[in-house]
C-alpha cells in the first residue's frame, strides 16, 4: 500500500498498489469514463480518485473519523473509494 495525501482536503489515503491490467478491467474504465467527463457535479472527482475508486478491494474504514452531518458514517481509507461503513468497528449502527 501506497499513502497519497490528497491537496484539496488534506486527507491521507491508502493507494491500492497494484492497478489490475485484464481486459475487464480496461473494458470497465472505457465504458465508465464517458460518465465521468459529462459529470456537472459539484463533487466530481479528480480522475485519479476517479479512477483508482474503480479498483475492487477490501474497504479499510477509518474509526478514528465520523463524518456526515444527518447521517454519521465513517469513510474508507482507500483513494477514491466511496463506500462508507455505518457501523462502528464492534458492529453497532451510528
Amino acid at each position: 500500500m501506497i499513502t497519497v495525501k490528497d491537496k484539496n482536503s488534506n486527507k491521507i489515503y491508502m493507494l491500492l498498489a497494484n492497478v489490475p491490467t485484464s481486459l475487464i478491467w480496461k473494458l470497465k474504465v472505457l465504458f465508465t469514463t464517458p460518465l465521468w467527463l459529462l459529470s456537472t457535479s459539484d463533487t466530481k472527482k479528480s480522475w485519479n480518485e476517479f479512477y483508482y475508486g474503480l479498483i475492487k478491494h477490501d474497504c479499510d474504514y477509518d474509526y478514528t473519523k465520523l463524518e456526515g452531518d444527518k447521517y454519521k458514517h465513517h469513510p474508507c481509507k482507500h483513494y477514491g473509494c466511496n463506500i462508507v461503513s455505518i457501523k462502528d468497528k464492534n458492529g453497532n449502527w451510528l
